[in-house]
């Protein structure tokens, strides 16, 4: 037969689970706590999302601008050539006198040699080109679509999305010269000047090639002419003053410059 366990002679049961108390937060105290972290992270998230999305943009951008300007050189350098007016897409596209099927044809043949390419158009209409119709806003208006895409213009898209548009190309004396509207997600939104769409020059300026943003690139040969007073000199259709964040009242055409001399940042 077993023995029963008993306790020790003089010990004493102290019963502790009866004279405990459990410490519990009120109803009223946690949806305070849940009210008050609502708040903070309605406030800080928003500038949280707003501030990796401009870091997003601003990679990418540094992508685009890397990638052309390599390929534009190679170009250059395998052809043999100092001037863009000189290289056999120039030829080309002198030869094609607005020919829109041989534009095309010509960016296709002579860019993607350069260039990872995922489509090169150039049509009449805006059918069949799958960037055309595709509408842009300013900073100071982003509800508002102001330019359009129209047919006739013609752009190129990279592999990771980029899309280069072709603007007002010229030939002059001192070669082929014109714009380039880079997009740096293609379809993707927001489609705003300053946000994901730059403006930028390519072609023989000064009888030399040249690659950069507007201001950059126009300012490039004139000693006497600073490109941080220059941008600031037309804050409403450039981009705003650099220092100043606001751009509520800005067109954003020429948002790279102040990303560029502000060390590759969008402070807006």
């Amino acid at each position: 037969m077993k023995k029963a366990f008993t306790l020790a002679e003089g010990a004493t049961h102290v019963d502790i689970c009866n004279n405990s108390r459990r410490a519990a937060f009120t109803l009223a105290e946690v949806l305070i706590t849940l009210a008050i972290i609502g708040v903070v992270a309605a406030m800080t998230i928003p500038t949280l999302i707003g501030n990796y999305q401009k870091r997003e943009y601003v990679t990418r951008l540094q992508k685009a601008h890397s990638m052309l300007d390599k390929g534009f050189r190679l170009m250059l350098a395998q052809e043999g050539v100092e001037r863009f007016g000189d290289t056999k897409f120039a030829s080309d596209y002198i030869k094609a006198n607005g020919d829109y099927a041989a534009i095309e044809k010509a960016m296709q043949d002579n860019f993607s040699k350069y260039f990872k390419l995922g489509e090169a158009c150039c049509k009449n209409s805006t059918d069949g080109c799958s960037m055309y119709g595709l509408g842009y806003s300013t900073l100071k208006d982003p509800g508002t679509r102001d330019a359009a895409i129209s047919g006739g213009i013609p752009y190129f898209t990279l592999a990771d999305g980029t899309t280069v548009y072709m603007m007002a190309i010229g030939n002059s004396d001192v070669g082929m010269s014109g714009e380039l509207w880079i997009d740096i997600n293609g379809v993707a939104k927001p489609n705003t000047f300053g946000r994901d769409m730059f403006v930028y020059i390519f072609g023989d300026l000064q009888n030399r090639f040249i690659f950069n943003s507007y201001v950059l690139a126009s300012t490039s040969s004139d000693t006497s002419s600073n490109p941080t007073d220059f941008l600031n000199s037309m804050p409403e259709a450039f981009c705003g003053t650099i220092g100043s964040s606001d751009v509520s009242m800005t067109e954003g055409l020429m948002c790279a410059d102040r990303i560029i001399l502000e060390g590759w940042k969008m402070n807006y």
